[in-house]
């Protein structure tokens, strides 16, 4: 696997201790965010330059993945199982990147004639939104202790040199990075991991703290991922508004899916516990009536994981971390 290098030390063949500062740590961090949506053939290969997964559905579907692995406390991300349920968001997380996914699999852009690029805006916003959340968790994850002393230095200007050219070579980038402050933090990161943190230090036993820190991570992120990320780089758009809106009037028609959360690993189900139908009166580029579902959905999942159906949905997002090598 292509290995990033660091000049620590300037003796040849000796061990020196050295403190990487947080443009590092944040290099490294947005490294393996690329790294996870990176095919196999390129994984091998001595170059630095990581190429990612193209197709945009295939590519949901490994953030779906690496969400879900993150939630699932998986060595591949630095997890730790003892703290499974921190990471909340990215529990769902993985089912709104599967949901990407499957609309990408049925959208056609003879339904809208690519005019309104409905299809790009979607494969757009999920890339930039998986590059800013994994991020922060890839980062809590290998460096807890100092998380918080960094969170304000994430910068993608300040990577070092090979990781900040795979940032700006990908696509949108000198158009979505202003937007979104270089992927750099906002007001809800912080209240966000400080809840991680505390539910790190509940017991199992402590069932009503500990959800109602998972409920603080989750609305945080969720109100950071939509504000401060999607409705700044695809919801604005004009083009991408009145394509929203004819979605929204032939939804479950022809080649335009229902618009609906699916706790499972498939694109719908019958259990109607295990879903979340948006309101009929759902205007997805508002942002009021966007937040409004979105924390019903919230509340639903909250209630899911805490309750009799959690082994079902977990095994849902077991089946979706399985997609993580895509193509």
């Amino acid at each position: 696997m292509a290995k990033l290098s660091f000049d620590t030390n300037t003796v040849k063949n000796s061990c020196a201790n050295q403190t990487m500062d947080c443009s590092f740590t944040w290099s490294i961090a947005q490294y393996q965010c690329f790294e996870k949506l990176t095919t196999s053939s390129d994984k091998t290969s001595s170059t630095i330059h990581l190429r990612v997964v193209q197709d945009g559905e295939a590519r949901a579907r490994r953030i779906a993945a690496v969400y879900a692995k993150f939630y699932l406390e998986h060595s591949d991300v630095n997890g730790d199982i003892k703290f499974k349920g921190r990471h909340f968001w990215m529990g769902l997380g993985a089912f709104a990147s599967k949901t990407v996914a499957d609309a990408l699999g049925h959208w056609s852009t003879s339904a809208d004639g690519g005019v309104f690029g409905v299809e790009y805006n979607f494969k757009l916003g999920n890339f930039w939104l998986y590059q800013d959340i994994a991020g922060w968790h890839f980062e809590y994850n290998q460096c807890s202790p100092n998380f918080f002393e960094c969170i304000t230095q994430r910068n993608s200007n300040n990577y070092i040199k090979e990781v900040k050219s795979m940032v700006y070579d990908s696509h949108g980038a000198y158009d979505v990075l202003p937007k979104i402050r270089n992927l750099g933090t906002s007001q809800y990161i912080r209240p966000a991991f400080d809840a991680t943190k505390k539910f790190e230090k509940l017991g199992s036993t402590k069932k009503d703290e500990r959800k109602a820190q998972q409920r603080i991570n989750l609305m945080k992120l969720a109100n950071h991922e939509q504000r401060e990320v999607l409705q700044k780089i695809i919801y604005q758009k004009s083009n991408f508004k009145a394509g929203l809106a004819l979605a929204e009037i032939g939804r479950g028609k022809m080649s335009i899916p229902e618009l609906q959360m699916v706790y499972t690993s498939e694109a719908d189900t019958d259990d109607p516990d295990l879903k979340n139908v948006a309101p009929d009166d759902i205007k997805l580029a508002d942002i009021t009536k966007r937040m409004d579902w979105i924390e019903d959905v919230a509340e639903q999942f909250i209630e899911l994981m805490n309750g009799e159906k959690r082994d079902k949905v977990e095994g849902e997002i077991v089946k979706i971390a399985g997609w993580i090598n895509q193509t």
